[in-house]
This record gives structure tokens, sequence and C-alpha cells, in this order.
């Protein structure tokens, strides 16, 4: 039982000496499902996201052999730089979660999601494609 009246976010209004109404049950969950909305749920995945890319090399493996001769090192850097774009977005998620409505976020979120993705891989890849094309002509200068 509660001892003393007290008021919800959204104006609410408990008194202390009845139990909880169906409207106060109603709103509590609505409360809660709305909260959970904007959680930092989404913020502990990138997170995590992010310390498994934190890993040395993880994205070699997805080069072409070619590319594992030419500019294994570039990978690397690359694989911190993705690295980071997950703990910028884990922060920039959980800011705009507290700080927008639901509907502000998720568009903002999928937008930025979608585009901050594609933007680092055509980034990635024009540069290590650059530098990789460097290296063969300059390999295929010192052999000849």
């Amino acid at each position: 039982m509660l001892s003393e009246d007290f008021s919800l976010p959204g104006g609410c209004k408990v008194s202390g000496t009845g139990g909880a109404p169906v409207g106060l049950r109603a709103h509590l969950a609505t409360t809660i499902h709305r909260q959970l909305g904007r959680d930092p749920g989404p913020c502990l995945g990138l997170t995590v996201v992010g310390i498994v890319m934190l890993k040395p090399g993880w994205m070699n493996r997805y080069l072409p052999p070619i590319a594992m001769e030419v500019v294994p090192d570039v990978a690397v850097l690359f694989g911190f730089i993705w690295a980071a774009l997950m703990f910028f977005s884990a922060a920039l998620n959980l800011i705009v979660a507290l700080n927008f409505s639901v509907v502000a976020w998720s568009a903002f979120m999928s937008i930025y999601g979608i585009v901050s993705k594609v933007a680092l891989f055509l980034i990635g890849f024009v540069t290590m494609r650059t530098i990789g094309r460097r290296r063969r002509a300059r390999m295929a200068l010192l052999a000849s």
C-alpha cells in the first residue's frame, strides 16, 4: 500500500489510500512501453558490435586474396573506424532517443543507420582500392 499521494509523468495522480486503478495500470503499462521503445537496448547492441569490431584484422576475412596481399594494414585501420562508427552510433542513438519523440527518433536512426554504414563502406572500398592500385603499380615497377 502507498503511504503518500504522488503524481506520475503525464499528470496521473495516485492516492496513497487506494489501490492501483485500471487507468493507472494502463498508464504505467503505456509509460513502460514508451520507455522501452526508447531504452538503451539498441545502444547496448551497437556497443557490443563495436567491441567485437575492436579485434584487429576482423575485416581481413572479407577481403579478396589480392587485397590481403596489398592492403591488409588499411583493412585493419578501417576495422577500427567501423568500431568507432558503432560507438558513435550508440551514443547518438541514446542522445536522440532521450531528447526527441519516438517518431523523430525512429525516423532519424533509420535513415542515419543506413546512410552512415553505406557511406563508410564506400569510403573504405574506394580508399582500399586506390591505395591497392598504387601499391601494385609500385610493386610492378620494383619487380621490373
